[in-house]
């Protein structure tokens, strides 16, 4: 994909194809897979229009295995334009069925949030 045509998609596709590429070698997710990006989505625009976005990132066996670190995650949604607030792991939901940290098929959930625009702490809402 050319350049061009890749800045013409949303934030969330070029974070969602970033994500996946990485973490599955830019297929469908197999055994071999570090993990997974599900879901990409925004959750808020401030006045001054700053979108805040979410994906959702699964961490598989082999992504456990090779040691996989949030600031690489970062690294690949600041690749595709966007900008890390926080990587969170989710402790318990059981709503999705985690509980103390680990996912009922053993992998990790992390949820990423990122901006369109870099922020400093006292430009937040």
């Amino acid at each position: 994909m050319t350049s061009e045509k890749a800045q013409s998609l949303s934030l969330e596709r070029r974070v969602a194809n970033s994500l996946n590429f990485h973490l599955t070698g830019g297929g469908c997710p197999t055994n071999g897979s570090l993990g997974e990006c599900p879901a990409v989505y925004e959750t808020y625009v401030r006045d001054d229009g700053v979108r805040y976005c979410y994906a959702h990132v699964y961490i598989w066996t082999a992504g456990k295995e090779k040691n996989l670190k949030a600031s690489e995650v970062a690294r690949w949604v600041e690749e595709a334009g966007g900008f890390v607030d926080t990587i969170s792991h989710h402790l318990y939901d059981p709503g999705n069925f985690v509980t103390d940290g680990i996912c009922e098929d053993g992998s990790l959930s992390w949820l990423v949030e990122f901006t369109d625009k870099q922020i400093s702490f006292g430009d937040a809402p």
